[in-house]
């Protein structure tokens, strides 16, 4: 019976034993598999640019990568990853040179990381985002273009300035040196037209640098050559700039005295300013003259009467009365070019003859009555209202004296009516006669004086007072 009970709890015993797993060895621990998914998120540019077709890599890293796209929208997905941890790596596109290549960083500034060992390792989820990877710019790369500018003398165009203009990064100007030499610096990578411009103030053409041009060197923007510029210097052969055909000019115009009378004879001479050789021509006998073969400049023009001549020396004024003065300081300078200069006309005044010697007695002719000795007319006043309906000169004239009155106005009164009125003594003001203001400006009233008497010129005033004054500059007695 006893044998029997212990049979049976010995059975028992086994089977209970079967029923409880095997105890787990201290130190073993259990393998389970990782659990695949989804990884995805957003890629833009530090600039703000996008990144659109680049590429970003998920890789195990224990092996294998899958790759993804960016699309327009500058997201990337990656769908159906295996379980495991993965580093995710940024490619910009091709034309995205100036982007960083990288990977994500979860502790680094924008999430990006240019060093793998710096990489955050992501486990893929049923929806794992990442945050947006902000890639960084590249710092840029500079190159620069160098060269040499000479005349084809030799002889280098220092003053001058050479410029580099991109096709897409604008310009940069540098002047050129004593020796020729200029350096452009801080040109970000592009294709350049090397433009070349003469120093100021001379003839030389301006022009771009061109390979396959004579000297290096064209005028026409067309044959200009494409310098590329990547992120070193580069070295242009010399660039010679033709030597200008130095072409001449001339001046011309007229030259008249202030009573009408002909300089026929007279010597117009033309000086360069500041220095240099003085070109001189004579007046031809119809007043008009022609100074040829006068380099690019400025000049001034001076006049000088035939010998014997009663007319004054002085220079070309556009700003004084009859465009001439007697003062060099008040000289007008002209530019004379590559083509021919017309002044208008000089008109150059006789000297005036104020009181005098007498002259010797006029011999009585038959049939003819002496009226005494002949004295020369005098300037006696001058006489310019601030505001007046007129404007005055007056002369005495003794008797017997021959007279040319000749005022001189301004052109734009040409055709306007100027009296002349006499008073003998101290009697009364008469008309004697009107002239026509010439295409000159001038007026010209001729006589014999009959008696001693005073002779004044009058231009009334048509529209208002201020009009005319200061119409009647000048009165010459001869």
């Amino acid at each position: 019976m006893d044998l029997r009970r212990r049979a049976a709890a010995l059975v028992a015993a086994l089977s209970l034993a079967a029923l409880i797993p095997a105890a787990v060895p201290a130190g073993a621990a259990a393998i389970v598999p990782a659990e695949g998914g989804v990884i995805y998120g957003t890629v833009i540019g530090q600039d703000h640019g996008t990144l659109m077709g680049g590429t970003v890599s998920a890789c195990l890293t224990y092996g294998g990568c899958w790759r993804a796209t960016i699309d327009s929208q500058q997201t990337y997905r990656f769908d159906d990853l295996p379980g495991g941890p993965y580093t995710i790596g940024v490619t910009p596109p091709s034309y995205g040179a100036r982007y960083v290549p990288g990977w994500y960083s979860s502790w680094s500034v924008g999430n990006f990381t240019a060093t793998y060992g710096d990489a955050t390792v992501v486990y893929p989820a049923p929806q794992r985002i990442l945050p947006p990877i902000v890639v960084p710019v590249r710092a840029p790369t500079l190159g620069s273009i160098t060269g040499r500018v000479l005349a084809t003398t030799g002889a280098p165009l220092a003053g001058g300035s050479v410029m580099a203009c991109g096709l897409t990064q604008g310009c940069r100007s540098v002047a050129i040196g004593w020796d020729g030499q200029y350096a452009i610096g801080g040109l970000l990578p592009d294709q350049y037209r090397v433009s070349i411009t003469p120093p100021p103030f001379t003839a030389y053409p301006s022009g771009w640098y061109s390979a396959w041009s004579p000297g290096n060197f064209t005028t026409f923007a067309g044959n200009a050559t494409l310098v590329w510029v990547g992120s070193g210097n580069v070295a242009l052969p010399t660039i010679l700039v033709p030597v200008p055909i130095v072409m001449r000019g001339s001046i011309s115009g007229s030259v008249i005295g202030g009573d009408g009378g002909s300089l026929a004879g007279a010597t117009v001479t033309a000086c360069p300013v500041p220095a240099g050789p003085c070109t001189a021509r004579q007046v031809a006998w119809d007043g008009t003259y022609l100074i040829p073969g006068l380099a690019p400049g400025n000049h001034v023009v001076s006049v000088a009467p035939p010998p014997g001549a009663p007319y004054l020396s002085g220079w070309y004024s556009s700003w004084s009365i009859g465009n001439f003065n007697t003062s060099l300081g008040n000289a007008s300078l002209v530019s004379v070019a590559f083509v021919n200069v017309p002044l208008p006309r000089i008109v150059v005044p006789r000297f005036l003859a104020v009181g005098g010697p007498a002259a010797t007695p006029a011999t009585p002719q038959a049939g003819t009555t002496a009226t005494g000795s002949v004295r020369p007319a005098a300037l006696t006043s001058w006489i310019r209202p601030a505001a007046t309906s007129q404007v005055r000169s007056m002369v005495s004239v003794a008797s017997g004296a021959k007279v040319d009155l000749v005022a001189r106005t301004e052109t734009y009164y040409a055709g306007r009516a100027v009296e002349v009125w006499r008073r003998v003594g101290s009697g009364p003001w008469a008309k004697v006669a009107t002239r026509t203001v010439a295409a000159d400006g001038s007026v010209v009233y001729r006589f014999a004086a009959r008696e001693d008497a005073a002779y004044r010129l009058r231009m009334p005033a048509s529209a208002s007072a201020r009009e005319a004054v200061g119409l009647v500059r000048t009165v010459w007695v001869r």
